[in-house]
């Protein structure tokens, strides 16, 4: 079990924290531009989603699993969207992700020098989720990523 990366995007659809965990393949593209594909990913599935429930009133999309990863997905009331891409096994993903918004409100939304709309530089942010994902029983306790040889 392993967690990969978080994204954490404002009400406005701009992502202003990013953390990378465990990510197996560094990615190819500019940071800003996946930063707006997984969220144009987020709006559309979220948008199909809610076109085919059967059930009234809006519906979330809370995950979804490729054959390599799974994405953990919360929106909170006030807009903001957590992002949590694991290995496809990895459990309890939505209580680490309300968790890691209730750091997110204590130590950033409740700072009234840090702008929370904005992109998040905060020290005590960044150890409270370090400690808290890796204190989590996906994440490992040993390195997942291939050792380069050469």
């Amino acid at each position: 079990m392993t967690i990969y990366n978080f994204y954490l995007y404002n009400n406005f659809g701009k992502c202003i924290y990013y953390k990378d965990f465990q990510r197996c393949r560094p990615s190819s593209m500019d940071p800003e531009e996946e930063f707006k594909l997984m969220f144009g990913m987020i709006f559309s599935l979220n948008s199909f989603s809610n076109k085919l429930c059967t059930k009234d009133g809006p519906q979330q999309l809370k995950s979804f699993t490729t054959s390599t990863y799974k994405m953990f997905y919360i929106e909170t009331l006030t807009g903001y969207k957590l992002i949590l891409n694991t290995s496809t096994d990895a459990a309890d993903i939505h209580k680490l992700l309300h968790n890691i918004y209730t750091i997110f409100a204590e130590v950033v939304v409740s700072n009234m020098l840090i702008h929370p709309q904005e992109q998040i530089e905060c020290h005590d942010f960044d150890q409270e989720l370090a400690k808290l994902v890796m204190a989590h029983p996906c994440y490992p306790k040993t390195s997942v990523l291939p050792v380069k040889t050469k």
